[in-house]
């Protein structure tokens, strides 16, 4: 009878237990799968979060024709284009969208591929990220910004907020319209105050700087003279917020 001590053994094969279960859940929880793709052979291997983001059942056999079909028709041509130049040795990190029994899925996809000692592309090792809520909340976003601007554009009300620390300012594209100035025109609290015509620009410089050093907030009517010499009465408003180091208006 022959006995062997194989403690070490066990712990070894908790511990790698142990670690799969701890990236199998960092996948899961932030939606991000990983993939290896014998290229010679076709062979695609996916972990199961992969395969929870395109659909298909853990353990299931799949290749490139099989992720292909997963991808949107529209986008089809644009993933197929970036892969084959990713094969001559160009970046793969793409987002396109994904077909999943008629639920879109946005997904980001970047790959490192391994090539031969003649130049020819044998294996890749790839994550796909399932960033559909981003594109979601992106897309809400960006509405809201459109309505915001076409209400200002109906209303003739520009907005602007200034960073006290950066001395950033930044205006809302109806701001550009009223001082008839492109959109490519960068805006600084001494450029902004120069439309202001020599009367009024003393008073709306010190409501600035008070409301900067103090949090004071202003409500003024002044005259400004457009880039095109246009005289205008304009309503200029700000609300400071020190706290987040903010002036608005």
């Amino acid at each position: 009878m022959v006995a062997r001590d194989i403690t070490n053994k066990k712990w070894a094969e908790e511990k790698l237990l142990k670690q799969k279960y701890y990236l199998e859940k960092a996948q899961e929880l932030g939606r991000i799968g990983t993939w290896e793709l014998d290229i010679a052979n076709n062979s695609l291997v996916w972990t199961e979060e992969n395969c929870r983001i395109f659909g298909v059942l853990p353990g299931s056999i799949v290749n490139y024709e099989v992720f292909i079909d997963k991808v949107h028709p529209e986008d089809r041509e644009y993933v197929n284009q970036q892969w084959s130049a990713a094969m001559q040795g160009n970046a793969y990190d793409i987002e396109h969208r994904l077909d999943i029994s008629g639920e879109i899925r946005w997904v980001r996809e970047k790959a490192d591929i391994t090539f031969d000692s003649s130049g020819r592309a044998v294996r890749a090792i790839g994550i796909t990220q399932d960033i559909t809520e981003q594109k979601l909340a992106e897309e809400d976003l960006s509405k809201i910004q459109q309505l915001l601007a076409k209400m200002g554009e109906i209303s003739k009300v520009g907005g602007w907020e200034f960073s006290i620390d950066t001395r950033f300012l930044q205006w809302t594209e109806e701001i550009y319209h009223i001082h008839e100035v492109g959109l490519d025109y960068a805006p600084t609290v001494e450029n902004a105050l120069d439309f202001y015509t020599d009367t009024a620009k003393p008073i709306i410089a010190e409501a600035v700087q008070r409301a900067i050093e103090h949090g004071e907030s202003f409500d003024l009517e002044l005259e400004i003279i457009t880039a095109n010499g246009n005289h205008r009465i304009v309503h200029a408003l700000g609300v400071a917020e020190l706290e987040y180091h903010r002036v608005y208006g």
